[in-house]
């Protein structure tokens, strides 16, 4: 069973899940025209789009290891009040 857990486990870089890494970094480019650029839609734009990143950095990071079974976990919900498939033509 290790070498099946070990294929699950998501990978991490320093510690840190790599969607965590990768959100972050993006965030970091995101931030930079922020402060460089002079036109207000652009600095509307990129405010959003990086506050959007750091939610969900700060979510990923939180879940950590769950992150990757979060699909399942709403697919469960969605299909929890689901007809079984005996009942699909009454």
């Amino acid at each position: 069973m290790p070498a099946f857990n070990a294929r699950l486990r998501p990978k991490e870089f320093f510690g840190l899940p790599l969607y965590a890494v990768g959100t972050a970094i993006l965030l970091l480019l995101t931030l930079f025209p922020l402060l460089v650029s002079e036109a207000l839609w652009l600095k509307i734009l990129l405010s959003v789009v990086a506050l959007f990143l750091f939610v969900l950095t700060v979510i990923i990071v939180a879940l950590g290891e769950d992150f990757q079974m979060l699909s399942i976990r709403f697919r469960h919900i969605a299909d929890r009040n689901a007809a079984p498939f005996e009942m699909a033509g009454v």
